[in-house]
């Protein structure tokens, strides 16, 4: 009965140390967040002197500073034309919204919550009208 008892023990004693072993061992983690970048305040007023990796040639760049081509800019004609097209041949059927504004409140972990408006439309999802449904101009 001693001896069954120590095993026992014994198995709880070195499955622990394993269990512990196995947490500590783990590969350094990233971080998050750059060392160095523009401030917040910075990317609010919209500086951008010496931050060209995160705003590229202050032309046309994306989210990474590498310059983007004439043609793939997002505010090319070429793009804008295309959105256009898209827009007119699939028109949205009017989606009625109801705003409301939440005052400012406690939340349930006692932080303070400042007021904001926010938007609630009546239908679940948008709807596409048909060509026939009088929402197309005629072409």
């Amino acid at each position: 009965m001693i001896n069954c008892k120590y095993n026992r023990l014994l198995l709880l004693a070195l499955c622990g140390l394993a269990f512990s072993g196995c947490s500590m061992m783990r590969p350094k983690q990233e971080k998050l967040l750059p060392e160095s970048g523009p401030t917040t305040a910075e990317l609010l007023t919209g500086k951008r002197e010496g931050n060209s990796a995160y705003y590229g040639d202050g032309i046309r760049a994306d989210y990474l500073g590498i310059p983007l081509t004439e043609g793939y800019a997002p505010n090319s004609s070429y793009s804008l034309a295309h959105v256009n097209e898209l827009r007119r041949d699939f028109r949205q059927v009017p989606n009625p919204e109801i705003t409301a504004y939440v005052f400012p409140h406690i939340n349930n972990g006692e932080l303070p919550v400042p007021g904001y408006f926010t938007v609630f439309r009546l239908y679940e999802r948008d709807h596409y009208a048909l060509e026939q449904e009088g929402f197309h101009e005629d072409r």
